[in-house]
């Protein structure tokens, strides 16, 4: 895969991301499936066969992990409030949000770019000492990107699912 479509995919999340949280949002089921119908849709176009061998597994679990503890950061950064006018549940994604989005992408970018011209050869020797195949590399990365996403919309579903708003609409509904 070019750079340039890995810069490409990258600012076209960060920028779904930071369109999606930033400020105050509504919650919406469209809200909540957008990004898994997205996840889908990008792992099942990008994989075809899990690379195996060497240390290849265990350098995509090591990137499913971090996804799934960048994901629980996220949704830390993300606040769930009730609102007490309209009783829509609403996110507010601030700066502390936006900077981690950015720092994960960039860093995934500046890996990333690094890989083919600062670090060439150490990245090389590395994957050769630990039977890591360039594959492996690019589906952690990828992985990683998808597991945050996928982390920070569940808890986002379950905090939601704990406002007091949403347990009073469930009520509501149920009564009628």
């Amino acid at each position: 895969m070019s750079f340039t479509t890995i810069l490409a995919i990258n600012l076209g999340v960060l920028a779904m991301v930071l369109l999606s949280d930033l400020g105050s949002k509504a919650v919406t089921k469209h809200r909540l499936r957008r990004p898994l119908i997205t996840a889908v849709i990008i792992g099942g176009s990008f994989f075809e066969k899990v690379p195996s061998g060497g240390s290849s597994e265990l350098l995509i679990a090591a990137g499913v992990g971090i996804g799934v503890l960048l994901g629980l950061v996220a949704s830390s950064l993300l606040r769930v409030d009730a609102d007490h006018e309209d009783g829509v549940v609403r996110t507010f994604g601030g700066a502390g949000y936006a900077a981690l989005w950015v720092a994960v992408i960039g860093a995934r970018v500046a890996f990333s770019y690094g890989a083919d011209h600062w670090f060439t050869a150490s990245l090389t020797r590395f994957c050769i000492d630990h039977q890591i195949t360039g594959a492996a590399i690019t589906d952690a990365l990828i992985l990683m990107a998808l597991a945050m996403v996928v982390t920070r919309t569940a808890v986002l579903a379950a905090r939601v699912s704990l406002t007091p708003a949403t347990a009073a609409q469930a009520k509501a509904h149920a009564a009628a």
